[in-house]
């Protein structure tokens, strides 16, 4: 992964993570929250593409993410 790579999907994951926090304000309801994430998070994946680095570097920031928020299971973390 190149460092603008880097820097470009931070800032991404960065503003899924304010997003996250307003979604799941917003959606207390998981049928509801899912899809309000996924329409943040999935661009963000898109974006990570082949590149095996980039991928499992915003896999793993979105599962920390998803921790943060109580909708995952840190037992169930991408490792």
């Amino acid at each position: 992964m190149t460092p603008e790579t880097l820097t470009l999907l931070s800032g991404s994951l960065k503003a899924l993570e304010r997003h996250a926090v307003q979604i799941a304000l917003q959606h207390h309801d998981d049928a509801e929250f899912w899809p309000a994430f996924a329409c943040y998070a999935d661009p963000i994946v898109e974006q990570a593409g082949s590149d095996g680095d980039a991928h499992e570097f915003v896999c793993t920031q979105i599962d920390e993410i998803l921790i943060a928020l109580g909708k995952m299971d840190p037992a169930e973390r991408q490792t």
